[in-house]
């Protein structure tokens, strides 16, 4: 191998030759699947945050495959949602491209950690002036963290989407 030639493994060869089209399916293949892995973490993590002490988190009529879906679902068209702002939007910078990823991911956090603070203050104010020992009863059904997730993404890619516009539009007068 002469001077300056890089060597590619086989896997960089197949990413290199690959078009983007194919990038965004294998992404959003990847971010689906790593939603269905870490769904019980997010689930776990989200019970863990919204129980306050004095609260019972009732799981009767827990129906785990149609959250967990809307969550995969959601988590899967991360990269489907981000390429179709950049594309939209004509996102001329890596930086564009980043900040419209950050603000997508933002709000679909912001919405659920939201989410999550009002089930706390809901579960504060309920057990205000009541006895410490008796135990309040939260049905899980009603947290639905990745409703909140997803409709904080859904509102982050308008709002990427905007923004971009906007700079855009200032950036070209």
């Amino acid at each position: 191998m002469g001077p300056g030639r890089v060597r590619r493994t086989p896997a960089s060869l197949v990413i290199y030759y690959m078009n983007s089209y194919y990038k965004i399916v294998g992404l959003t293949v990847g971010f689906f699947v790593t939603g269905y892995l870490i769904w019980p973490m997010f689930f776990e993590l989200s019970v863990s945050q919204a129980q306050t002490p004095g609260m019972i988190m009732n799981t009767r009529g827990n129906n785990d495959f149609y959250d967990g879906t809307l969550f995969w679902l959601t988590f899967g068209l991360i990269p489907l949602l981000h390429f179709a702002v950049n594309k939209s939007a004509k996102s001329k910078s890596l930086k564009q491209e980043l900040i419209s990823l950050f603000v997508l991911t933002f709000f679909g956090l912001l919405f659920w950690q939201a989410r999550l603070l009002l089930t706390v203050i809901e579960a504060k104010r309920t057990n205000l002036g009541v006895d410490p020992a008796i135990m309040f009863e939260y049905p899980i059904n009603e947290l639905q963290p990745q409703l909140y997730f997803a409709i904080g993404i859904i509102v982050g890619t308008i709002l990427s989407w905007l923004t971009l516009r906007m700079v855009n539009n200032k950036m070209e007068k």
